[in-house]
């Protein structure tokens, strides 16, 4: 009867054991706000990412949520949970062509350990790896006069009002294109407003706009963004700050979306898609000139 009653009392504590460890690696919630995570940590699995996600913005997984509030959520999100870089501290070489749960980590390391942070391109590229995460097809679109202003945005493929629309999210700016009373509009319908000079039928909203971290370097181009003194001075001569981005600059450069350079798909190695979604833009900014 002993022997019995310790065997079972040694499966009771085994099966609690294993049980204990499945709960901390599927259910634990301590955030990507540890350094010291390795890549195969599980805060780098779509699961654990999307558990993040869904404890700040809960509404993500409603049955009843539309596109159209699905990808503003995600966009605020990645906002929310990258810093920004001037060109001397930009860590994007690092996450190019891994997928967002590593993306995700690895910018909060590198924003922890203060190494730095991404620009618009690198924004514009973690929130289509997120979007591919939740089933969507999204692309980024480098748009601008590189010896002027140029802007890296998502755009993402969407269903609204049983039609399949293109819409335009800036994350860098938690920012998106709308009509002019803050619905989804068609990215193609907003160039041709744009070549047609029909500024006001097209809006730009922000988000919470929320201050996030940035870096930048004295020499480099500091200050144009700071807009608080919650300053820092790092040893090796980094500012690094709370800054935010205003829409007003945006607006000003609307144009700039006429003039296409580059899209991306979301996956990297598949380049013809990205080759066909710019010529069609480039055929639509022609017929658009023609009419």
């Amino acid at each position: 009867m002993r022997k019995r009653f310790f065997i079972v009392l040694i499966f009771v504590v085994f099966v609690s054991v294993i049980l204990s460890c499945f709960n901390r690696i599927f259910y634990s919630h301590d955030g990507l706000d540890k350094p010291g995570r390795t890549i195969a940590s599980k805060q780098n699995s779509s699961f654990y990412l999307k558990q993040l996600i869904e404890k700040t913005y809960p509404e993500v997984i409603k049955a009843d949520i539309s596109d159209w509030e699905k990808v503003n959520i995600l966009r605020q999100w990645t906002f929310e949970n990258i810093a920004w870089a001037s060109q001397k501290k930009q860590v994007k070489n690092l996450i190019w062509k891994k997928e967002a749960p590593e993306i995700f980590t690895i910018l909060k390391e590198q924003n922890l350990s203060n190494k730095g942070g991404v620009d618009c391109s690198g924004y514009a590229y973690a929130l289509m790896k997120l979007y591919k995460l939740y089933g969507y097809k999204s692309y980024i679109y480098h748009h601008g006069d590189l010896k002027g202003w140029n802007d890296v945005i998502t755009l993402v493929k969407i269903r609204e009002k049983g039609k399949e629309i293109i819409v335009a999210q800036q994350p860098l700016f938690d920012a998106v294109y709308t009509d002019k009373n803050n619905r989804p509009y068609d990215f193609f319908s907003i160039l041709y407003d744009i070549e047609k000079g029909k500024m006001s039928n097209v809006r730009i909203i922000q988000g919470k706009g929320v201050e996030h971290d940035s870096y930048c370097v004295e020499d480099d181009d500091c200050n144009y963004n700071i807009s608080t003194n919650k300053v820092i001075q790092l040893p090796d001569g980094t500012i690094k700050y709370k800054g935010k981005f205003y829409t007003e600059i945006l607006k000003k450069n609307i144009d700039s979306l006429l003039v296409a350079r580059l899209v991306e798909y979301m996956e990297d190695e598949d380049t013809i898609e990205g080759r066909l979604l710019l010529d069609r833009i480039n055929k639509i900014l022609k017929d658009n000139k023609n009419e």
